[in-house]
């Protein structure tokens, strides 16, 4: 085999597509993804390689040139030719997850985990993006860490002797929190917004949006099993927050709110 380092262009990229005879069918996706963090310089040389086999063909790398192509940007990648034809197994390590990337480059723990890693991917598919590259995991966890710090002792404050702690199965409803206390909502009334939710126990009829939301929860009116359960979930949340904050005394049932709440306002904010 012959191995080389080559800054591919998008040019180059489309006379390399141009020798794929037979590969995995193209994750448009999977290509907008890599385009993005191409397109913002974040793409590093790391090993892996565009391959051609002995005859010519292209055999791995049609994501990433296709990227290229899709990203306008010019990439530094290794490039194998010759490699054996006999060779039909490849990619057979353990992929690196997107947690451990954030690791190996020295972010805290605290700050690097799974529960963080769900509330960014949730926030890009509430905007239009799927997947999320992660680049742009990064960025979004970088850009609201002091937030993303406090959802925990949010969630967990009162619920120290069950051992409670956050899962990617809450990524809507602390999504909606990050956005309420980024929208400027009291932290001690979203603190109490969780403990009544998850607990059931409330004092008066102010606090009732918590309630409502957590019957709706109890009957699978909210749920977080798919893509669309989980936007309709984190849409729920927010607008329940929201009423809670307002100690708005809620009756009715929390059911097809499409309409965001506090992400609007902080979209309005920023522009």
């Amino acid at each position: 085999m012959k191995v080389r380092i080559e800054t591919i262009t998008p040019t180059k990229a489309k006379e390399y597509l141009l020798r794929t005879k037979i590969n995995r069918n193209l994750s448009k996706e999977r290509v907008e993804a890599y385009a993005y963090d191409m397109s913002k310089g974040a793409w590093q040389l790391n090993g892996e390689a565009i391959r051609f086999n002995e005859s010519g063909d292209l055999i791995d790398g049609q994501h990433r040139l296709s990227a290229i192509i899709k990203s306008g940007a010019s990439v530094q990648m290794v490039v194998m030719t010759d490699v054996s034809d006999s060779v039909s197994v490849y990619d057979r390590g353990r992929t690196r997850s997107v947690v451990d990337g954030m690791i190996i480059n020295n972010m805290d723990r605290d700050i690097a985990n799974t529960t963080n890693v769900a509330i960014a991917k949730l926030y890009y598919v509430l905007n239009g993006v799927k997947p999320a590259s992660d680049f742009q995991v990064k960025e979004f966890i970088e850009k609201h860490k002091e937030t993303l710090l406090m959802l925990k002792p949010i969630w967990s404050r009162k619920h120290r002797v069950n051992g409670s702690s956050l899962s990617v199965k809450q990524a809507p409803i602390l999504l909606a929190c990050m956005y309420a206390l980024e929208s400027g909502e009291n932290i001690e009334d979203i603190t109490n917004f969780c403990e009544i939710y998850r607990s059931g126990l409330y004092e008066s009829r102010e606090q009732t949006a918590a309630i409502v939301c957590r019957n709706g929860y109890l009957r699978g009116e909210i749920s977080s099993h798919n893509t669309e359960k989980r936007i309709l979930a984190e849409r729920i949340f927010e607008k329940a927050i929201h009423d809670f904050c307002a100690h708005y005394n809620r009756i009715k049932p929390y059911k097809n709110i499409t309409d965001p709440t506090y992400s609007v306002m902080l979209k309005t904010k920023e522009a």
